[in-house]
This record gives C-alpha cells, sequence and structure tokens, in this order.
C-alpha cells in the first residue's frame, strides 16, 4: 500500500512538473511582452501624427471641431502603450463613437440594403461625419449641413465602382439633384429646401435610411405621400382625398404617388416646360402611361383613349 501510495505521488509530481515546463515559456513571454509595452499619453502622439490622410494638421482640426479638448485617447483607446497593442476586436471609427453616442449607434444597423456589420464599404460614423474635423450639423462648413448633405452622400452615390457594384437603381442621383428646384434652392442656402436626408431618413433619423422594399422606409411606396407632406401639406391633404390616394390607402401598387407625376431627384418647377406637370407635357408625357394602359383599364374599368380625345380637343 505504502509503495502504491509512493508511486501515485511521483507520477502526479510527474505530470506537474511537465504541465509546468509546457506553461513556462508561455507565462514568460507574456510576461516579457508586457515589459516591452510602455504606456504613454495623448501629449505624445502628436510626436508622429501630427498630419491627417487629407493632408491638414491634427492639431488644428481638433481644435475647430466640435470635440475640442478631447484627449487623442479618448477615442483611440487601443493606442495607450508603445508600441502600440493591436486588437482585433475594437475599431476606432466606430467603436469609440458608439461609447459616447449610444442611441445612434443603436438605430444605425442598416444602410439601404445592407447590414452595418457585415458590409465592409457600408459607411461609418466617419464617412459622414468627418475625422478629426467635425462640426455641429448648423454649421455650414460641416458635412452635415443641410446644404452640404448632398456632397457627403455623393462620396458614395457617386461613386462609380460601388454604384456598379451594388447596382444602384439611379444613375447620378447627387448631379440630377442639383439641377432640381430642391437642389438649386439647397445651394443656395436655403435651410427648408429638401435634401438627401429630409427624404429618406426614417423616422427623421439619418442614421436609418431604408431601403424602399421596407415598409417602415420614407420611400416606401405606401409612405411618399407623407415624407413629401412634411413640406406639402396641402397638397398631401388634397392627394389623399382624391382617387389616386383612396387606392393608395387600399393598398394598390399601381395606384401613382407624387414621385409617378413629379419624379425623385429632378424635380422641376410646373413652370417649367420641361417639367412632367407642366401644362404642354402633364396629359401626353404623365397622365397617359398610367390611363392608356390595358392592364389598369381592365382592372379598373376606365376607358382608354381619354388622353388622345383629350389632346385633339385641346389642339382644336
Amino acid at each position: 500500500m505504502i509503495e502504491k501510495r509512493r508511486n501515485m505521488f511521483f507520477n502526479s509530481a510527474g505530470v506537474f512538473l511537465i504541465l509546468l515546463l509546457v506553461a513556462s515559456p508561455g507565462i514568460l513571454l507574456t510576461q516579457q511582452e508586457n515589459e516591452e509595452y510602455e504606456s504613454i499619453t495623448s501629449n505624445l502622439c502628436v510626436d508622429c501624427h501630427d498630419k491627417s490622410k487629407t493632408d491638414t494638421m491634427i492639431v488644428e482640426d481638433l481644435a475647430g471641431s466640435i470635440h475640442d479638448g478631447f484627449d487623442c485617447q479618448d477615442c483611440h483607446q487601443d493606442k495607450g502603450t508603445m508600441p502600440h497593442k493591436t486588437d482585433p476586436n475594437f475599431t476606432v471609427i466606430s467603436d469609440s463613437c458608439k461609447g459616447c453616442h449610444t442611441d445612434a449607434a443603436e438605430e444605425y444597423t442598416t444602410h439601404g440594403q445592407e447590414s452595418v456589420d457585415d458590409d465592409p464599404e457600408a459607411p461609418t460614423c466617419v464617412s459622414c461625419h468627418g475625422g478629426h474635423n467635425i462640426l455641429p450639423s448648423d454649421d455650414e462648413a460641416s458635412m452635415t449641413h443641410p446644404s452640404t448633405v448632398p456632397r457627403t452622400c455623393s462620396n458614395c452615390h457617386e461613386n462609380i465602382n460601388l454604384t456598379t457594384k451594388y447596382d444602384f437603381l439611379i444613375n447620378h442621383p447627387i448631379e440630377i439633384f442639383d439641377t432640381s428646384v430642391h437642389g438649386i434652392a439647397t445651394m443656395g442656402g436655403s435651410k427648408e429646401a429638401a435634401s438627401c436626408r429630409d427624404c429618406h431618413s426614417t423616422g427623421g433619423s439619418s442614421h436609418k435610411i431604408l431601403s424602399p422594399g421596407n415598409s417602415n422606409s420614407t420611400i416606401n411606396h405606401f409612405n411618399i405621400p407623407k415624407t413629401c407632406g412634411q413640406c406639402h401639406e396641402s397638397e398631401e391633404k388634397e392627394f389623399w382625398e382624391g382617387i389616386h390616394g383612396i387606392l393608395v390607402k387600399r393598398g394598390e401598387t399601381d395606384s401613382p404617388v407624387c414621385t409617378h407625376c413629379h419624379g425623385e431627384h429632378g424635380i422641376i418647377p410646373p413652370g417649367d416646360p420641361r417639367s412632367r406637370v407642366s401644362s404642354i407635357r402633364l396629359a401626353e408625357s404623365t397622365c397617359t402611361p398610367c390611363h392608356e394602359s390595358a392592364a389598369l383599364s381592365e382592372k379598373y374599368g376606365f376607358r382608354t383613349r381619354r388622353s388622345e380625345t383629350y389632346i385633339d380637343s385641346y389642339q382644336a
């Protein structure tokens, strides 16, 4: 019995010694690595990082930004040592912003059809707000000021590589918008004129831009009258009282809404002869596509050739 216990003791001791020898290099290596890293403060960052990626002075950018007074490590929380440790689970562009802007982070999960967590090319906080030079939205130089929002959106929506890759349905929406009644007013300094976020922000939040297929989207077929009605209240009221609005309320997807007649990004005043609702083009170009449709005529039981007879009588 004594001999058996002695063997068990030596066997256990041998196993422990082997485990200790195996673990020791890792323990020693971790200790050695920690000794190689030196803690630093934000005051040292400028010694290496004086200019931004856009070749501006970082100190000057911060001094004029909404984050003036922040230390570098308030945002770059993974850069507290020299040399810098690599943390694959931390991204300054998103993780730092989420720490303070929790409401925005909770809202911003999708942009259009893409999940922001799954698509590396989805817009980040920096894409829309800027980096070290973030300004309040009411500052005319801010990337999110009403007059500059179209330029901010154009960084992606006028990028031929992105529009091709993601098969954007509308070519050059910002270029078209710039020539519209809304775009001209926006570039002229109007804060009331509609720009991208006024029409595309669900629930009034630019962090919730949804695709038209989403039933909550401001540009979903059934929500468009309400979206336009934010500015055009009386026109919205008249629309819902008319036959088109009644059909839309009934859930008919083939009944026209504002954009069918007025356009989308390129809306121009009705007094302009190029307008789809000008007196010159209204009957033939805007009403005819629906009211001469055999499928719609059969479904709703209205007579065709009404546009043709109207035009003949008008010209007579």
